[in-house]
């Protein structure tokens, strides 16, 4: 045997803690994706699983409601429980017309067999969890026994609660280990004038009180209001946490901003409400009109990042979208990055959509080092403690991992941030026009993705973002203690394998398990099911609705998210529900279905 080789890079190791999420080889996983146009007895046969899961409190309706734009529709949303025990990850959406099963999709667990009877008492997790976080647990949250898949196939009892600090944490209820830390933000009247980051005037709806302009839009049905921190992270901290004052508004006393973020952050929230209540008759964040929030910050408080936080977190407890800052002094509030953003807040209020780790296939059987070439079994990560972790290995091969709900999620805002700019602003290149650029307006900083070409764009080194699901980043996974034979995953390792003899590259991070750089297999979906064309990597070829017919795609995505999507999907559910919305919208033969099916098929879905 070879002598084991340690990659003694401690400072890129990013742990997200054992057991984070579901493999799609898991025991019991059971994969649903059908649709009734596809052959009735195997909805049937769906159809039939899901009613006797509910005769038998195995899954439990969570919501249910009409469908917003097909009156003979109607859609569940059913979470899976074992013995009363919420099961994370078990989750499926139901669409039905006059009564009749129309189309499913989601996951459930069929092989559970787990003693619910927890060494810890709630109050105990509870302990642990403000020691952990430094805080408390947030408003309405509670230590709650919830079964959590691992992601080397098997099941946890834990506790799960969110901390004030805006992240949800899960507590083994037996040794009191936390086992999966979630970041719940996702991270990017008068009428008076202003104007914004690249100099473009703008007209500011604001509200006089006692002599001061407000940046308080009370013009449209959902009062937006854009607050400034001003500099102070504790005053970040406080938003985040849902307590607001007044004097937290942004103000001016003449009515002629010249902040150029905020005047920016909030004409470009008011403009992406706009879009969304004309183009999809969605009113708001949560569909509701209920207040909106945006939150201004400097450099020096929220550096190069923009983030949503949902409810309960966000001014008042309502969610809200968190604006920084680039080294350069440039607010990240240009419009498609706002109007990414106001997605995120869309998709939580309606799908809910999680994200989480996935076991995401094998990589190489070695690992190519400067000193040789070292089995999968030999090869080691040394800590900056001394200690050294071995990677997990499956029949000799790199178990890999990635984060396709969180992927999902960014692709969608990405494809909302684009259909607002071309909604505003003329189509071409350069500021203030319309592309299928991410963050080109952000001078030195953008642009951030492309969903045109993907691969135009490097993320670092000799990794560029994916055109195809063949070229998705996916991480090798650590073990903590155990065996190869019964491993307890620890985390992942921002390595990125370049091809099947292992040779690799280091990032400097895991992107949360690559949400950001996998997002552009969906994005450049979106792009080619409108504008058509070749993908790079297929070579299939994509007939297009055409730019005059943008709405067409549009809806289909959104529909495919609000109406449809179940809270947890991995890119084969995501890519079956965008065909359902499509054949709901325009029928199964339609143009709109042909060029969302090619399209999908061209980017390997």
């Amino acid at each position: 045997m070879r002598s084991p080789t340690g990659l003694a890079i401690a400072a890129l190791l990013i742990l997200l803690s054992p057991a984070t999420g579901a493999a799609q080889s898991h025991r019991g996983l059971v994969s649903i994706s059908a649709v009734s146009t596809l052959g009735g007895s195997e909805m049937r046969e769906w159809d039939a699983l899901v009613d006797r899961m509910i005769r038998e409190n195995e899954l439990v309706l969570r919501a249910a409601h009409d469908d917003r734009a097909l009156r003979d529709r109607r859609h569940e949303q059913l979470s899976q429980y074992y013995r009363g025990v919420p099961v994370y990850g078990g989750d499926v959406s139901r669409q039905t017309a006059r009564g009749v099963t129309v189309s499913m999709f989601g996951t459930v667990y069929t092989q559970i067999d787990l003693d619910l009877t927890a060494t810890l008492s709630p109050d105990a997790a509870t302990a642990i969890l403000e020691q952990v976080s430094g805080t408390t647990l947030a408003r309405d949250s509670l230590s709650r026994l919830t079964i959590l898949p691992t992601l080397e196939g098997g099941y946890a009892l834990t506790y799960r609660a969110t901390m004030r600090n805006a992240w949800t944490y899960f507590v083994d209820a037996h040794t009191g280990q936390v086992v999966l830390e979630v970041d719940e933000r996702m991270t990017e009247s008068a009428v008076g004038s202003g104007r914004g980051v690249l100099g473009d005037a703008k007209k500011v709806s604001a509200n006089r009180v006692a002599g001061t302009f407000r940046t308080q839009d009370q013009l449209r049905p959902a009062e937006i209001l854009t607050l400034d921190t001003r500099g102070s992270e504790a005053t970040l901290d406080r938003l985040i946490d849902g307590i607001s004052f007044d004097s937290d508004i942004a103000t001016d006393a003449d009515n002629t901003w010249t902040d150029g973020g905020v005047v920016d952050a909030h004409v470009h929230t008011g403009w992406t409400y706009d879009y969304f209540l004309q183009r999809h008759g969605w009113a708001g964040l949560d569909g509701q009109d209920s207040r909106i929030f945006s939150v201004v910050n400097d450099f020096s408080v929220l550096p190069n990042n923009a983030f949503f936080v949902p409810a309960p977190f966000g001014p008042e407890g309502r969610s809200g979208v968190f604006f920084g800052e680039t080294a350069q002094g440039t607010p990240l509030t240009v419009l498609d990055v706002a109007a990414h953003e106001f997605m995120h807040g869309v998709t939580s209020f309606s799908a809910g959509l999680q994200s989480f780790i996935i076991f995401d296939g094998l990589g190489p059987e070695r690992i190519v080092r400067e000193s040789g070439v070292f089995d999968c079994e030999d090869a080691f990560v040394q800590l900056s403690d001394g200690r050294t972790l071995p990677y997990w290995c499956i029949d000799g091969r790199f178990g890999l991992a990635s984060n396709h709900g969180g992927a999902i999620n960014e692709a969608f805002s990405d494809v909302f941030g684009t259909g607002v700019e071309f909604f505003f602003q003329e189509a071409g290149s350069g500021p203030l026009k319309a592309d299928y650029l991410v963050g080109e307006d952000l001078p030195i900083f953008g642009p951030i993705r492309s969903l045109e070409s993907p691969q135009s764009l490097r993320i670092a080194g000799p990794v560029f973002y994916p055109d195809h699901l063949s070229r998705r980043l996916r991480f090798p996974s650590l073990l903590v203690e155990g065996t190869q034979a019964e491993p307890i995953v620890l985390g992942i390792f921002p390595l990125i394998f370049l091809d099947d003899q292992g040779t690799f590259f280091i990032l400097g991070s895991i992107d949360f398990g690559a949400v950001h750089w996998n997002a552009t297999i969906l994005g450049h979906a979106f792009y080619l099911a409108i504008e058509g064309g070749q993908n790079a990597t297929s070579g299939l070829m994509v007939q297009g609705v055409g730019a005059a017919n943008r709405e067409q795609i549009e809806r289909v995505f959104f529909r495919a998210m609000t109406e449809i999507m179940p809270r947890f999907a991995d890119f084969s559910i995501a890519a079956a529900v965008l065909c359902q919305s499509a054949r709901d919208l325009f029928g199964v033969n339609s143009t709109v279905s042909r060029a969302v099916d090619q399209a999908l098929l061209a980017v390997g879905l």
